[in-house]
């Protein structure tokens, strides 16, 4: 399993762990360049939290994005953009 080059926005629910209970974090291969921001603290229940943003992730401080309330998810944090994390319609 590979999970790279992700935004994880607005994650508020513990339901929805990281790795869920029927897949485990030895079958993930490739982890690199994730950012979260506002995410529910058990969302790392089945991983923890260094591996889950090694190789240029990170947990942000600020949203990433513009309005994404209003539709507009474009990039505007400038570590994401440079990652390239993230959908290309919106970098």
């Amino acid at each position: 399993i590979t999970i790279s080059n992700n935004i994880f926005v607005d994650m508020l629910s513990s339901n929805y762990p990281f790795v869920h209970s029927n897949t485990s974090s030895e079958n993930i291969v490739n982890i690199s360049n994730n950012f979260f921001y506002n995410f529910h603290e058990e969302w790392f229940s089945d991983m923890d939290e260094a591996t889950a943003i090694a190789n240029g992730g990170a947990v942000l401080t600020a949203s990433p994005l513009a309005d994404p309330a209003n539709g507009d998810f474009t990039v505007t944090d400038a570590t994401v953009k440079a990652a390239g994390a993230g959908d290309g319609r919106w970098l």
